[in-house]
């Protein structure tokens, strides 16, 4: 499995109605045209979620990304982001936290195999 700038050229998708998990190759292509956290949300849902569904429905997606850095000293680094169609307008929602929640996701096991 490469790495490319921080990444880990994979990253984790849960299917919550019907309990399954897989693990999705990250392109390099990917990687280098949607910097971080923001620029995975941004993509994944632009890809998976269609137009006119209901925020609240079982259709919408949430996607929680953590940027390159996440995890390294470099300042504000620790910000980690969820992602999502927003039932308040119906666009585009972004929601960003600290801790140790970002370094923790990027650094779990499945992460790394």
């Amino acid at each position: 499995m490469w790495t490319y700038g921080g990444y880990a050229g994979k990253f984790l998708r849960l299917d919550m109605t019907n309990k399954k998990h897989s693990t999705v190759p990250l392109t390099k292509e990917v990687a280098k045209l949607f910097l971080g956290g923001n620029g995975f949300g941004a993509k994944i849902l632009y890809d998976e979620v269609r137009p006119g569904i209901d925020p609240l429905g079982p259709e919408n997606k949430f996607v929680f990304a953590a940027g390159p850095i996440q995890g390294t000293m470099v300042p504000t680094a620790g910000r980690s982001g969820v992602f999502t169609k927003s039932p308040l307008t119906g666009y585009f929602f972004d929601a960003y936290g600290g801790g140790s929640f970002g370094p923790e996701m990027k650094s779990a096991p499945a992460a790394r195999t």
